[in-house]
């Protein structure tokens, strides 16, 4: 049978395929995939993105459920018509709402895109892994192919912390691109099992070297040439960055007294310039990396470009000045120092400058070949990427810089010096008195230059302050519109639904004229009460939250706010969770079942002589005859309003339930998905209450006052958190 799962809510917009990593998968990387899911002899298997026959084959005589979702939509009629020994589930993996746990999970999504996710865009395979863990059984494996970014990139910080707080890691495959066919993507594969362990466990990292046999036999031993505690895993997950080769910077740097680049001077990051604005001739010479050569001065070459008309103040920052040292960010670290006799020149994006004319410590620190070593094992360890290394600027100013003091005080005694006649190490030690000096010197103009410094912040915070004054009254006067609307909105003459539904479409229309620089916040705010579940919320939620935390901050400043929009939010996410986790699921459950309702509950839709239930199956009868209608119509029209949801739910514990067919298969369908607890009549009545009180409240005018709103804010809260909690 051919599953039918797919969402009535098309949110995800905008995908293409051209970056599919199983284009450039060889044989032998997926019979390495194959063999480590036969490991774990699982008894249902789930191809996330199902692309050809290949990886699923090999399960067919030894699992009792196989399914398939497709990757690609456009190939949907191509495998869904044809004879298979396991089952395809059509529509799109991200939006369709799946009931089943797998034991093993395959997923390979697509490198480098992005989804439109109601106006934010999303890294594709952030929401293919965060879908994929949610359809893991207990114990359940996930064999997840990720591209270099997801162990290091900033936005992936959340899912990262996630799986090592609430999942096993036990290993990471680092792919290299030559390893990958021809596509220069570096990848990497990580075993990820839904069983937490509180203890310090190792990671294993190994590398694919053309041979799965290898990687198949550091799996079952759980070793490997680097391995790793998973305390250890804050900041980045790469190989690269723990190769024991960088164990050096650690030994040299112990004990010493140390600051960063950043601490130490002014670093400049070089300008980005459109190619409108580069020429073939002009004032000044274009520096990029390959213009940093050991040894030769800068010199301009039939490839170079020149900038004219500067008149950017943070551009004109990136103009060379005779001592600053430059540092390329990507390919070979070479460092350089600019000189009185080179040309004008303008560091472009990829150099990163040290104004060092003013800070002779820094300069002759990074003169000497044990600081030049130091500081490239630093950059090197920091580096992204393994085909084209990239050094970000952020990390860059982050290195770390000794203070290196005179290591033997008594070489520098009136008697010591008397004594000797050792040219050579008179010589050595009046370096090393210089370099002392000039730390001392920069020490004492560092201070007066902090007294500058804070000054300058001072006034950079004060005019950011204005603005964000500014961008405050902005979004104030959009939510006073806002308020505006919908009083209008409440004086229609027509039923709640109809204005609570025409509310909501006003808050998402006001909610896109504010900028995503001021959303962000508001998803952090969301995030610190609802962790650590935030990624068992449905993808609509993890906007509609944040939208309800915007709409309460801004009412609140408000002379005589009305709460009701913050509080239709709010009762719209729990909506959508309850809608998402439950019904929707439970539908698809039954149509998979084939279950015929006038057969199966037949019990439950007997009616008297006169056409209507008796009152010993009243619930049932009603319950089994929404179901039934809403199965004849198209999946797009399946919906439950958060009242319904709440009625249906309350009679569960109910003595007619325990008669009744179908409320005792929604109980065992229930209990597949929540713990036990989650058959909790008290909650469900407060979610009763929460719609009676607030919800359909706030369709009319002057009902809800602040103190009863924000008293309801918290009972949803509770509600949603409960909700995540219980949810398996």
């Amino acid at each position: 049978m051919e599953g039918d799962i797919q969402s009535n809510q098309p949110r995800i917009t905008n995908r293409q395929m051209d970056n599919n990593p199983q284009r450039f998968i060889s044989n032998e990387i997926e019979q390495l995939l194959i063999d480590l899911g036969l490991l774990y002899s699982p008894k249902k298997v789930l191809d996330f993105t199902f692309v050809d026959d290949r990886r699923l084959t090999p399960f067919v005589e030894k699992v009792d459920v196989i399914h398939g979702m497709l990757l690609d939509q456009s190939n949907e009629k191509r495998y869904l018509n044809r004879e298979s020994s396991f089952e395809l589930i059509k529509g799109d993996a991200l939006t369709r709402n799946v009931t089943d746990k797998y034991d093993l999970i395959f997923c390979t999504p697509p490198v480098g895109e992005r989804m439109r996710v109601n106006g934010l865009q999303i890294p594709i395979d952030l929401l293919y892994i965060q879908k994929a863990l949610s359809l893991l059984d207990r114990n359940g494996t996930l064999l997840f192919l990720c591209s270099s970014a997801f162990l290091t990139g900033n936005q992936y910080v959340d899912i990262r912390k996630t799986i090592l707080n609430d999942y096993y890691l036990k290993m990471i495959v680092t792919i290299p691109p030559s390893r990958l066919g021809n596509s220069g993507i570096n990848v990497s594969l990580l075993v990820i099992q839904n069983s937490f362990t509180n203890s310090d466990h190792t990671v294993i990292m190994p590398e694919y070297r053309q041979n799965r046999h290898e990687i198949l036999e550091c799996f079952r031993n759980s070793s490997a040439d680097i391995e790793v505690k998973k305390s250890r895993l804050t900041h980045r997950w790469d190989r690269h960055f723990f190769n024991p080769k960088y164990d050096k910077i650690q030994e040299i740097l112990k004990g010493k007294q140390v600051c960063t680049l950043e601490e130490m001077g002014e670093v400049i990051h070089g300008a980005h310039f459109r190619p409108d604005e580069r020429k073939a001739s002009g004032e000044y010479l274009l520096v990029t990396a390959r213009h940093l050569q050991v040894g030769i001065s800068i010199q301009a070459d039939d490839r170079s470009y020149y900038i004219d008309q500067i008149e950017s103040p943070r551009v004109k920052r990136s103009i060379l000045q005779p001592g600053d040292i430059l540092i390329s960010l990507a390919g070979p670290r070479n460092i350089y120092r600019v000189s009185e006799n080179d040309p004008p020149c303008i560091a472009g994006q990829m150099i990163a400058i040290i104004r060092a004319k003013d800070n002779e410590y820094i300069k002759t620190y990074l003169e000497t070949d044990d600081g030049k070593k130091l500081f490239k094992l630093q950059a090197d360890r920091k580096s992204i990427g393994s085909a084209h290394q990239m050094l970000r600027f952020s990390d860059l100013k982050k290195i770390k810089v000794p203070l290196l003091p005179i290591e033997d005080l008594n070489r520098v005694s009136d008697k010591y010096i008397e004594e000797t006649n050792d040219k050579e190490e008179l010589e050595t030690l009046k370096r090393e008195l210089q370099t002392q000096r000039a730390l001392n010197e920069q020490m004492m103009q560092t201070n007066q230059q902090l007294m500058t410094f804070f000054q300058n912040r001072f006034d950079a915070i004060d005019h950011k302050l204005d603005i964000l004054i500014q961008k405050v009254d902005e979004v104030l006067n959009i939510v006073k519109g806002l308020q505006s609307d919908i009083a209008v909105i409440k004086t229609l003459r027509t039923d709640e639904e109809q204005i609570i539904k025409f509310i909501e479409q006003k808050i998402d229309d006001t909610v896109n004229k504010i900028t995503s620089d001021n959303f962000d916040i508001y998803t952090e705010i969301a995030k610190a009460w609802v962790d650590p579940n935030w990624f068992k919320l449905e993808i609509l939620s993890q906007v509609f939250l944040p939208n309800a935390e915007l709409l309460f901050a801004n009412i609140s400043k408000l002379e005589n706010g009305d709460p009701s929009p913050f509080i239709i939010q709010y009762c719209r996410t729990l909506e959508n969770e309850l809608l998402n986790k439950i019904f929707l699921p439970y539908m698809h459950d039954l149509k998979n079942r084939n279950i015929s309702i006038d057969d199966v509950f037949s019990l439950d839709l007997q009616v008297n002589e006169n056409g209507k239930p008796r009152n010993s199956n009243r619930d049932g009868y009603l319950f089994a005859k929404l179901i039934k209608d809403l199965l004849e119509r198209d999946e797009s029209q399946w919906f439950f309003e958060l009242g319904r949801m709440a009625f249906i739910l309350t009679k569960l514990s109910s003595s007619r339930a325990e008669r009744s067919p179908i409320y005792q298969d929604f109980k065992q369908f229930l209990l597949k998905n929540f713990d036990e607890k989650f058959i909790n009549r008290d909650y469900y009545d407060k979610i009763s209450t929460i719609t009676r009180e607030l919800r359909n409240k706030a369709a009319h005018p002057n009902v809800i006052d602040q103190t009863d709103a924000l008293k309801g804010r918290e009972s949803i809260k509770n509600l949603l958190r409960y909700l995540l909690e219980m949810y398996k």
